[in-house]
């Protein structure tokens, strides 16, 4: 059975939410950076560890939608470009020279990728609502 569009996009958020919520324990300092753009006063430890996947949710969620305020409409190439460009820089950095990125910069891959995934699910389930009404209905009853 094949897996649809929108369950890989929902996988990637919430693999890259739970990777988020790992460098916000191992990278504090790096993740704050991202974390003080969108939620300044929202405790770091909120983030951390697998408790933190709710806190980053919240976070990722802010990120979306101040991308959605942007001039330009979320456009479905867009969002996948920039998961592309978050998955590359992140191989390069993890896979190809281990250690030779800083940890502001793998970071910052995560987050543009993972802030790409959650835009691009909230853009697919504008674009065919019934259809990700029955996701969520899916997941709610596993």
């Amino acid at each position: 059975m094949d897996e649809s569009i929108l369950d890989t996009i929902a996988d990637l958020a919430v693999y890259c939410t739970k990777y988020l919520s790992y460098l916000a324990e191992r990278h504090s300092a790096a993740f704050s950076t991202v974390q003080a753009r969108w939620a300044p006063a929202t405790p770091l430890e909120l983030y951390q560890g697998n408790a933190g996947f709710g806190a980053v949710s919240e976070l990722l969620g802010l990120w979306q939608a101040d991308d959605a305020q942007e001039d330009t409409p979320v456009r479905q190439d867009h969002s996948v470009a920039d998961i592309r460009n978050g998955y590359e820089a992140l191989e390069h950095l993890l896979m190809e020279i281990p250690g030779s990125g800083s940890p502001a910069e793998t970071v910052a891959a995560a987050a543009k990728m993972a802030a790409a995934a959650v835009r691009l699910l909230v853009a697919e389930s504008q674009a065919d609502g019934v259809r990700f009404l029955q996701f969520v209905h899916a997941v709610d009853s596993l």
